[in-house]
C-alpha cells in the first residue's frame, strides 16, 4: 500500500498559538517542529505495522520546511520545500493508495486552533458552491486522482468538518479548541496513542 502524508502545523498535537508554528519569531517554533515530527512518525509507525509499503509525506506549513528531517521515521521519504505547484497535495498522483491529513485545521472564519484557509488574504473557498477549507480543497485534489483521504487529524473541530464532507473519515482527535488561541491538549503519550490507534 503507498500511502501520502500531507503534514500541516496548526492541528499538531500540543501546538496552540502561533508562537509554535512561526519560523521567524516564534519562541516555540522548534518545539513545534519536534511536536510536528513527532505526530508523522507515529502516523508512519501505524501504518507500516498496517500493511503500508511506501510512505511519502509533504511538509504542508508555511515554506514547507519544518519536520525535523534527521528525526523522521526512516522508512518514509519527505517532500520538503518551496514553491510548489500543487503546494500541499504536491508529490501526490494515482498511484497512491490513500492519503491522510496530519496537523490539519478549520477553514477561516470559524472556531478552531488557528483556523484560516491558506493565507491572511483568502477568507473563502467555494466548490460547487459549498465553502470549504484547506481540508476540503486538499480532498478534492485528492479526489481528482481517486486518491480516498481516509484519516485526519488535529482539534476536535477540524473533526468534525471532515466528517461533514467525508462521512467515515477516521478522526484522531488530540487536542480539544477552546479559542483560536487555546486547547485541551491530550498529553504526548495519549495524542500519540490515538494517531496510532486511527491510522491503524
Amino acid at each position: 500500500m503507498k500511502l501520502f502524508l500531507s503534514v500541516d502545523m496548526e492541528g499538531i498535537s500540543g501546538i496552540v498559538d502561533t508562537s509554535y508554528i512561526n519560523p521567524d519569531s516564534g519562541v516555540n517554533y522548534q518545539r513545534g517542529r519536534q511536536f510536528m515530527t513527532d505526530d508523522a512518525n507515529a502516523v508512519i509507525e501505524a501504518a507500516l505495522a498496517s500493511g503500508a509499503t511506501e510512505i511519502v509525506v509533504a511538509d504542508s506549513h508555511n515554506t514547507m520546511n519544518n519536520i525535523l528531517w534527521e528525526k523522521l521515521h526512516p522508512k518514509a521519504r519527505l517532500l520538503a520545500g518551496s514553491p510548489r505547484d500543487c503546494s500541499m497535495m504536491q508529490g501526490l498522483d494515482e498511484s497512491f493508495d490513500a492519503a491522510m491529513f496530519i496537523g490539519y485545521h478549520t477553514r477561516q472564519g470559524v472556531p478552531g486552533v488557528l483556523s484560516h484557509t491558506m493565507s491572511g488574504v483568502v477568507r473563502n473557498m467555494y466548490i460547487n458552491g459549498r465553502v470549504v477549507g484547506e481540508f476540503g480543497f486538499n480532498a478534492a485534489i485528492a479526489g481528482l486522482y481517486n486518491v480516498p483521504v481516509i484519516m485526519v487529524s488535529g482539534d476536535n473541530l477540524i473533526a468534525e468538518e471532515a466528517r461533514e464532507l467525508i462521512p467515515g473519515i477516521r478522526t484522531a482527535i488530540v487536542k480539544e479548541a477552546v479559542s483560536r488561541t487555546a486547547a485541551i491538549c491530550l498529553s504526548r503519550e495519549e495524542a500519540t496513542a490515538a494517531l496510532k490507534e486511527q491510522a491503524a
